[in-house]
This record gives C-alpha cells, sequence and structure tokens, in this order.
C-alpha cells in the first residue's frame, strides 16, 4: 500500500482513475433516484468524495461494498459488480498527489529529538 501520494504520471493516473469512479457513481445516482432515494444519496455523496479525492480510501472501499449490496438487494444489475473493481482498485492505490487527502494528510516532516 502506497503511504505516500505520488505525484507526476501516477498522480494523474490516479486522478483519472478517480474521475471515472465519480462518473460511475453519478451514473448509478441517475438510474436509480426515483425508485431508490436512499442509495442514490449515499452513492452521491461517495461519488463527490471519489471526485475531490476526499477519505479516498475508504470511500473507494465504502462503495465497493456498497454496490456489492445493491446489486445483491436487486437495485442494480449484476454487470456492474465488474465497475466495482474500478473502486476497489482505487481504495487500495490511494488518491494520489492531486486531491484534498494531500492536501490535508500530506507529506510531512517527522522530527525526533534525542
Amino acid at each position: 500500500m502506497m503511504l505516500t501520494f505520488p505525484a507526476g504520471r501516477v498522480g494523474v493516473a490516479l486522478l483519472l482513475l478517480r474521475i471515472y469512479a465519480a462518473i460511475i457513481s453519478s451514473c448509478w445516482v441517475a438510474q436509480n433516484l426515483e425508485t431508490h432515494v436512499l442509495a442514490s444519496v449515499v452513492a452521491g455523496i461517495f461519488g463527490v468524495c471519489l471526485f475531490l479525492g476526499l477519505f479516498t480510501r475508504a470511500a473507494a472501499l465504502a462503495i465497493c461494498l456498497f454496490s456489492a449490496a445493491l446489486v445483491f438487494e436487486e437495485f442494480l444489475p449484476a454487470a456492474d459488480v465488474l465497475q466495482a473493481l474500478i473502486f476497489a482498485a482505487l481504495g487500495l492505490a490511494g488518491a494520489g498527489a492531486f486531491s484534498l487527502d494531500a492536501r490535508i494528510f500530506g507529506r510531512q516532516v517527522i522530527r525526533i529529538r534525542p
């Protein structure tokens, strides 16, 4: 697991992955807004967190489990489980340098005095 927030090409790749995950989440919201309001609100909140890069790992893993529960309850088609792999990958990789997580929890110097 990466403990730093990578920049450069890897950071841009993680930014694109976060944008794609937010688009998937917004599509789920658009599909289910009229029939399943609570599920749409939760998916929307997680999607905004992913788009901004705020608590990315927790939000991505939560929406991954949430999407599996939605498929189990037949709110989403079974093919959307494959899209949940995007959320799992993002949850394992982290947010990258271009996120609010990097701004809040970024690289810090810890000095240990003897």
